[in-house]
């Protein structure tokens, strides 16, 4: 019998507003205005939003001597805009699929292979010379399988060529680990919904030195790197979904939980966990059963969960994240569970819920 009681543990789609948006929101601490407008009001709006990106350096630990800031509707932008003009296109097997869309529009594109740990392979970098415009995806924590990027891999690859840009996907990078941005990028772009922002805004940090096509023509607006009326709502729910908040502290309790999670799985069989470093990701795989008989499980007692694969026309597709892993015969057999900090409230009854999940699986 299925329960009127859910429980939402999919944060790595998107997460609900923080508590701090929606009480600053209800207080009418936004300011409403344009932020070009020449006004008081305007004006006022402006200086928030510079205060805003000077929060963003300093929360990130970036020197503003070497970065632009930008803002756009999140990081599907900002990944079609990275690769709109490149020469060579480069992204990693397990990439995001707006990744390998944008990058396929180049004038060549390349695919990276990755190991069954998530290592991306760079001998194909080595192999390719003579490349005006090189540009390079590095996603910093894989949303489906929750491995997180190898600290030395932007050395590596400007080693091996200091002509490639590179970029990366942070979507997933907020309060997921315990690390800093990796060093050496040339544009690292987010998405403020993953971390309890807006959904429809995001920002890029890029290299000065990093001449990038504006991707959105009009008014000129940001430097001319983004054209269009600010979406001054969203950035200032950027500030108030990362501000006063104890990220090390989230990250420890949710690491914990997650934990919890894994040491329940570990005595059935048929469930295979790939590991990873992330806090809040568990992508695991049965040995037979597909994700649509497994949804309906975790359905059944309250879970929201995803599938790792996309469903199209009622049948589900292979994960090609997981294929390329090697784990082609499991690759529709995934399940994944993406935690958040607000859980913890509800974690007895969640641990009993996935209990008898797995039990039944």
């Amino acid at each position: 019998m299925a329960t009127n009681k859910f429980y939402y543990l999919d944060y790595n789609s998107t997460s609900p507003l923080h508590k701090n948006v929606q009480s600053a929101f209800v207080r009418g601490d936004f300011l409403f205005s344009n932020s070009s407008s020449q006004h008081a009001l305007g004006k006022k709006l402006f200086q928030n939003i510079i205060q805003t990106k000077k929060f963003l350096f300093d929360f990130f630990e970036l020197d503003m001597k070497n970065y632009n800031l930008f803002f756009h509707s999140g990081v599907t932008e900002a990944v079609n805009m990275f690769f709109s003009d490149a020469s060579h296109a480069f992204y990693a097997a397990s990439d995001h699929p707006c990744v390998k869309a944008s990058a396929s529009k180049s004038k060549e594109s390349y695919e990276l292979a990755i190991s069954s740990d998530g290592i991306l392979n760079l001998d194909l970098l080595n192999s390719l010379t003579q490349m005006k415009k090189p540009r390079l995806n590095l996603t910093v924590v894989h949303n489906e399988t929750g491995i997180v990027l190898n600290s030395s891999t932007i050395e590596q690859v400007k080693k091996i060529n200091p002509l490639i840009k590179i970029h990366l996907d942070a979507a997933q990078f907020v309060g997921k680990t315990n690390t800093t941005l990796p060093k050496g990028f040339d544009m690292a772009s987010f998405s403020g919904h993953k971390f309890g922002a807006f959904k429809g805004i995001g920002f890029s940090f890029i290299a000065k030195d990093f001449e990038l096509t504006p991707y959105i023509l009009g008014g000129g607006q940001q430097s001319g790197l983004r054209s269009g009326t600010i979406n001054s709502d969203g950035i200032q729910s950027i500030f108030y979904a990362l501000n006063e908040r104890d990220f090390l502290n989230e990250y420890n309790e949710v690491l914990d939980f997650k934990r919890e999670i894994i040491e329940m799985l570990k005595p059935h069989k048929n469930l295979i966990y790939i590991p990873n470093e992330s806090s809040n990701t568990i992508c695991l795989m049965h040995k037979s059963k597909r994700s649509d008989e497994m949804l309906i499980h975790f359905d059944m007692n309250g879970l929201c969960v995803s599938a790792g694969s996309a469903c199209a026309a009622g049948s589900f597709v292979k994960s090609e994240t997981l294929v390329a892993m090697g784990f082609s015969d499991f690759a529709d057999h995934n399940i994944r569970i993406s935690l958040g900090r607000e859980l913890l409230e509800e974690r007895e009854n969640i641990l009993t819920a996935l209990d008898k999940v797995f039990n039944k699986l």
